[in-house]
């Protein structure tokens, strides 16, 4: 009962195909722990948003293994990419916690 997009491809009256980075825009959530859970959607949104800061100049805390050691989400009607991001934060911007920016 599973479909995936190339399924109902030969139906749609009109396709649009759109190219992104992979680690930017999907992460699966098909198990309920481990790989492909929630918890590892998270993370990759967490790296995302990492990215998006260090691109923005600011340094990210990060824990031995070089991940975030706070919890970073950047609302999309905030900003919807690092160039937009940037223009946005405080020159002074610094992450000490948790980071919400809405």
């Amino acid at each position: 009962f599973e479909k995936f997009i190339f399924d109902v491809l030969p139906d749609a009256k009109r396709v649009l195909n759109v190219e992104f980075a992979r680690e930017d825009e999907f992460s699966p959530v098909k198990n309920a722990t481990g790989v492909d859970s929630p918890d590892m959607a998270r993370r990759d949104m967490t790296l995302k948003f990492a990215r998006w800061l260090e691109k923005c100049g600011i340094k990210v805390p990060v824990n031995a293994a070089g991940d975030p050691v706070y919890k970073l989400e950047v609302d999309p009607c905030f900003a919807l990419g690092p160039e937009d991001l940037k223009k946005k934060l405080p020159r002074d911007f610094k992450i000490t916690g948790d980071v919400l920016l809405k």
